[in-house]
């Protein structure tokens, strides 16, 4: 077969992988800058292809036990995990772990493109109990996964996933975020923003910026009420929103993107993934059964979560005062659904 010059590079890495290739589209990626493709092959599998930047040895040592958790998963009935493909004995002297190969431009990745779709609109009652049974199946699992890891491994062996109490670093992150915010940063975020040639960014850009200004210091207190406390930790997604939840019908067919977990509470997944279907209303869909500090803690997660996403956004097109690409039509309406969903937040005029 005659592989199209673009695919060529391509078509070696599935080599390594003992995939011949025969079709690819690539994808996209996201922010971290990584590369997607959805790749058919030649025995007619669906798969997906990623290639990751090679950040240092601890986020490749993040990455190796990633892929130890997704085949733990899978082999304990989360068949809405992607199944990862091994690197081929040939190539196993670049390869890290069983699943991940090194390669000078990066990380490569190969795993099962899963069935469904993404449900961007509110689920359904149905639909969204089982995303909670999902969750609830994830977590568990993910503590199992983790007590086998500290037998196997001991706490340096497993890429800083594991079983602790200790303070959450999500909340640590997004109090730095908040105070950074407060010293200046939005200030600048703003100024530079205001002379972005698009229009329609700077109206929300300028919408973003009342809301901020008159929630960003409770935020901030409540941050640090919390930040200082201790929490039960263990390996979460902690980017599991909407398009990584796929569903055929009312059942969860498809966890992807596992590439950002780390140890965290629960909390974050739940924040997460609630805010990108419900908005400031996910505060009603908490399943009963927590704590009340941890009914605290998502609280103060999702409000973050509403507040900080779309200054992720507004920093990456104006953290200087370059012009850069205006956002394309998909980015510019993501940007506009978190502006709309902090506007949304109880209390505002």
């Amino acid at each position: 077969m005659k592989v199209p010059l673009p695919d060529i590079r391509l078509a070696q890495v599935l080599e390594a992988f003992d995939l011949p290739l025969l079709d690819a589209q690539a994808v996209g990626g996201g922010f971290s800058g990584a590369r997607v493709w959805r790749v058919k092959t030649a025995r007619e599998q669906w798969v997906a292809v990623r290639c990751s930047e090679l950040v240092d040895a601890e986020s490749l040592d993040r990455g190796i036990a990633i892929s130890r958790w997704m085949i733990f998963a899978r082999e304990h009935g989360c068949d809405w995990a992607p199944g990862l493909w091994k690197v081929k004995f040939s190539q196993r002297a670049a390869a890290a772990g069983d699943y991940l190969l090194l390669q000078p431009d990066g990380i490569w990745k190969v795993e099962a493109w899963m069935p469904g779709l993404p449900v961007p609109a509110t689920p359904s009652p149905t639909q969204l109990q089982n995303a909670f049974a999902m969750l609830q199946q994830l977590h568990q699992t993910a503590r199992s996964w983790a007590l086998d890891e500290a037998s196997a491994f001991g706490v340096p062996g497993n890429g800083g996933l594991r079983l602790a109490v200790s303070t959450s670093p999500g909340l640590q992150r997004r109090l730095q975020i908040g105070q950074q915010l407060q010293s200046e940063e939005l200030a600048r975020l703003l100024a530079n923003a205001a002379k972005d040639p698009d229009s329609d960014f700077r109206r929300l850009a300028e919408q973003l910026g009342r809301v901020l200004k008159q929630r960003l210091n409770s935020l901030v207190a409540q941050l640090q009420d919390l930040a200082t406390r201790s929490f039960s930790l263990q390996p979460v997604l902690r980017d599991l929103w909407y398009p990584h939840v796929l569903f055929s019908g009312d059942h969860v067919t498809g966890v992807i993107d596992w590439n950002a977990a780390a140890s965290d509470h629960p909390a974050f997944d739940y924040s997460r993934l609630l805010a990108s279907w419900y908005g400031p209303q996910a505060i009603h869909q908490l399943p009963e059964h927590w704590t009340k500090l941890d009914r605290r803690l998502f609280e103060v997660c999702l409000e973050a979560t509403l507040l900080l996403s779309p200054v992720t956004w507004l920093s990456r097109r104006c953290s200087n005062a370059v012009l850069r690409p205006a956002f394309n039509p998909q980015m510019m309406d993501r940007f506009r659904r978190l502006v709309e969903q902090a506007t949304q937040l109880p209390g505002l005029p």
